[in-house]
């Protein structure tokens, strides 16, 4: 079985590791819809997550070779597999990156209850400073101060 490991990288740099690695085992070929890598220890495998564990660490190596030769500004990735079947049909098999989630948010305020709801003054809310020391100690949680 053949396999296809399309790369996400650099073009220009992807470009040049496929001039270097041309003829070679492991090779990197540009195709119509990208770079591919291509070695036969791929080609011994039949499980799609052996194939893609296997090419991230080849890719791994490439990507180091890149940022030290070519100056590369960004990894080389696996991208997706294609499985070539011998009916010259293909399979695709995709694994989505994990979403991430950024936020931001403004600092909140606090305020400071004692046992009975009153509030503990502050220095922005009665001109007073406040003392607040952690429930778990026993200690009250507010002492009003000069």
């Amino acid at each position: 079985m053949t396999w296809d490991v399309f790369l996400a990288g650099e073009e220009s740099v992807l470009l040049a590791l496929a001039r270097a690695f041309d003829g070679q085992d492991p090779t990197i070929i540009r195709l119509s819809n990208g770079f591919a890598l291509r070695a036969t220890a791929l080609d011994r495998l039949s499980d799609p997550e052996e194939v893609r564990t296997l090419a991230e660490g080849i890719a791994t190596s490439l990507s180091g070779t890149a940022v030290l030769l070519l100056s590369a500004a960004g990894p080389i990735r696996v991208s997706h597999l294609e499985q070539l079947r011998e009916d010259g049909t293909r399979n695709i098999i995709i694994q989505p990156e994990p979403a991430t989630m950024r936020m931001s948010t403004h600092l909140g305020s606090l305020v400071v209850r004692r046992p009975d709801g009153t509030v503990c003054s502050g220095p922005k809310s009665g001109g007073s400073s406040a003392q607040v020391t952690r429930r778990s100690s026993g200690k009250r949680l507010c002492r009003e101060g000069p």
